[in-house]
């Protein structure tokens, strides 16, 4: 290989790593549309307002073991729901699905990125942010492997003594997580097609601005550009000395 072609692959690596293109995702390809789009409001919401999230109650952010039919927890944009740290919302569970004896139980966990890593993971939200009343979810129906995390939280239980919570959303959060209470989510179902959680905002703090993600949700100026103009404009040089 000539040496003008391997300077060429390497500047293009570096455009790529400071562009962002390749990074490496911990999902399997399958499952990375699913648990990257995210839940999206139509419009942010003022104080006062509230937005229902649908959702499907095959999906968790939780760890699974031999449940091929369970799916990845789409995370839910705070920004885009109008939604920053420090200030106070109401989850509240709306609906119930098939497939578990009660069908209402719901657990939520902040996160400072979207980013869910694969199924087989036991901390599977590796920026969780903890907040909330700590809630301890059951071992897997197969082998009974480990489940909980401690930074989730309840927001209703399966016998309906709860079936919302109000919290502050805590500094650094992006995104939240919400999945139903289970332990065998790939059989769950829900025919009404009403499942899902009422968020509202019940008091805005009007703190600022949403944080940066970590997964580039609202990236900040930095070194990245720099690298990228820098190997663009070698592979200018590059190409006029061949």
């Amino acid at each position: 290989m000539r040496r003008a072609n391997i300077t060429t692959i390497v500047v293009a690596t570096m455009l790529a790593t400071a562009l962002g293109v390749g990074t490496a995702v911990a999902l399997d390809a399958d499952d990375a549309d699913g648990a990257l789009a995210g839940a999206q409001a139509d419009d942010p919401i003022g104080e006062g307002e509230t937005v229902t999230v649908d959702l499907d109650p095959v999906a968790t952010y939780l760890h699974v073991n031999e449940d091929p039919d369970a799916a990845n927890a789409s995370p839910i944009d705070l920004c885009a729901a109008g939604i920053a740290p420090g200030d106070t919302v109401r989850l509240r569970r709306v609906g119930s699905f098939g497939g578990h004896p009660q069908g209402v139980g719901m657990y939520g966990v902040f996160s400072g990125s979207s980013t869910l890593l694969s199924a087989d993971e036991t901390e599977r939200v590796p920026d969780a942010i903890d907040a909330g009343t700590d809630v301890e979810s059951p071992p897997t129906f197969e082998d009974r492997e480990q489940t909980d995390i401690v930074e989730d939280f309840r927001i209703a239980t399966n016998n309906e003594s709860t079936v919302e919570t109000t919290l502050t959303v805590p500094d650094g959060a992006t995104h939240l997580f919400v999945s139903a209470r289970d332990n065998l989510y790939g059989d769950n179902t829900d025919p009404d097609d009403d499942f899902g959680v009422e968020i509202t905002l019940v008091d805005d703090a009007e703190a600022g601005d949403c944080p940066a993600s970590s997964d580039g949700g609202l990236p900040l100026p930095g070194f990245g550009p720099v690298v990228a103009i820098l190997a663009l404009a070698t592979v200018v040089i590059v190409a006029c000395r061949r």
